[in-house]
């Protein structure tokens, strides 16, 4: 039997959208700016913490280990980048678009809007409405606001345990909300989960369980 849902809740990065070469051309543009990986994935990963990781945010910060970088010229680079290789998946569109039809779709992503908002018009992502956890709020209180509009259960589909896990210690169980591990085969493994999910592969075999 399907597990007819009121609401598909879907993340955005890995799940949704990826980069064609991971980060790799990302770390290597700070490479040449004499900016090793180390410093730069630990930049990266503080201004994802503090809730405002942009490229502007991130050249401020590492331009003390070299001053001599040239922030315009820089920014370019990185946009060149992030405009190439930037897509989502082949089916994002084509199942994102499908469950519209009979239901909200709504992307909860974890990162900066002003970061994330341009990944949803470049890959031209489908959605219904859009909202941006920070990582104090964590996603679990909007999957609770989601619940009282909408009504149970409700998808989520996210490509990090801990997010899914965090779903369960905040009291919300499997008839509310049904989860969703996403495991993209192109994409390295990343850490299990504490609590049960369905793990899948693409949107194709969630449409499997919630359609039918």
């Amino acid at each position: 039997m399907p597990l007819i849902v009121k609401a598909v809740v879907v993340d955005l990065d890995d799940t949704a959208v990826r980069y064609i070469d991971g980060l790799n051309g990302f770390y290597s543009i700070w490479a040449e700016q004499g900016i090793n990986r180390e410093l730069a994935e630990q930049a990266t990963l503080e201004l994802c913490d503090e809730f405002c990781f942009t490229f502007e945010n991130m050249i401020a910060r590492l331009r003390r280990h070299n001053p001599r970088i040239d922030p315009p010229a820089l920014l370019r680079r990185l946009n060149t980048w992030f405009a190439e290789n930037l897509q989502s998946y082949p089916d994002t569109n084509h199942y994102l678009t499908a469950w519209l039809q009979e239901k909200p779709v709504i992307i909860l992503t974890a990162g900066n809007a002003e970061f994330q908002w341009p990944k949803l018009r470049s890959a031209n992502v489908p959605y219904q409405e859009v909202f941006f956890a920070s990582p104090a709020d964590g996603k679990a209180r909007y999957l609770h606001a989601l619940m009282r509009r909408f009504g149970t259960p409700i998808a989520f589909i996210d490509d990090q345990g801990e997010n899914l896990d965090g779903i369960r210690r905040h009291g919300m169980t499997a008839a509310e909300v049904i989860t969703f591990l996403m495991r993209r085969p192109d994409l390295p493994q990343k850490l299990g989960s504490r609590h049960y999910h369905h793990v899948v592969r693409d949107f194709c075999e969630v449409n499997r369980l919630i359609q039918g």
